[in-house]
């Protein structure tokens, strides 16, 4: 409501007025976050991939190990013998 403006807050079409303004700026928010929510998504869907393949390498190093521990064990055996 400028200085110039007569008319009071209980002004109808002030009310209007202000009212279109919030909203205008709640659009505005609200596109901003539909945008960051997509790329979010995106994001998101990036460090899913990336984890799967981290638990498949970890699953794989993990076998690698069992594998090494028992050819140490056998070879442990052979060497008493």
């Amino acid at each position: 409501m400028s200085s110039l403006d007569d008319r009071g807050p209980l002004d109808l079409t002030y009310q209007i007025e202000d009212k279109d303004i919030k909203i205008k700026n709640l659009q505005g928010l609200n596109d901003i976050h539909r945008e960051n929510n997509g790329a979010l998504r995106v994001y998101n869907t990036k460090l899913e991939k990336e984890n799967r393949e981290l638990k498949e390498d970890n699953l794989r190093l993990a076998k690698e190990v069992d594998r090494l521990n028992e050819y140490v064990q056998v070879m442990e055996l052979e060497k008493r013998k």
